[in-house]
């Protein structure tokens, strides 16, 4: 049966600011994701993370990019590049994600670790009969 907790991260801004760098932000989730991988490999956990949308129809997060008055050309220029990059990025995830047989890999990666598991049963028999610790 799977079980669900709930963390909500809940960054508190000081001095009445309404936004924080986005780097820190990311840099921070990353950080926890990190350990969380860490803490669900030591003990054999099958940790499956997910972000929750607050209202239906997907996730919602809002980029302010700031620029000096001389830079803001340039930025467009940037923010329309990227736009392109992203959605071209974005497309082909959505794609290989959707094309993919995960039954198939899930159960590649079963026997992967029945294998392993027959591996290791097996350097302890071999260990064992040796006389060798």
């Amino acid at each position: 049966m799977d079980t669900q907790s709930k963390l909500e991260l809940h960054y508190y801004l000081e001095g009445g600011v309404h936004s924080m760098d986005a780097f820190g932000k990311n840099s921070a989730e990353a950080e926890l994701l990190k350990i969380f991988h860490e803490v669900s490999v030591q003990l054999d956990l099958d940790l499956s993370l997910e972000l929750e949308a607050l209202e239906q129809a997907g996730l919602k997060e809002f980029i302010k990019v700031l620029s000096k008055k001389k830079s803001r050309r340039k930025m467009w220029t940037v923010l329309a590049f990227l736009g392109g990059i992203l959605t071209t990025v974005v497309t082909n995830v959505a794609s290989d994600y959707l094309s993919k047989d995960h039954e198939f890999e899930e159960l590649q990666k079963e026997e992967l670790r029945l294998h392993i598991q027959k591996l290791k049963r097996d350097r302890t028999r071999n260990l064992t009969k040796t006389g060798r610790p």
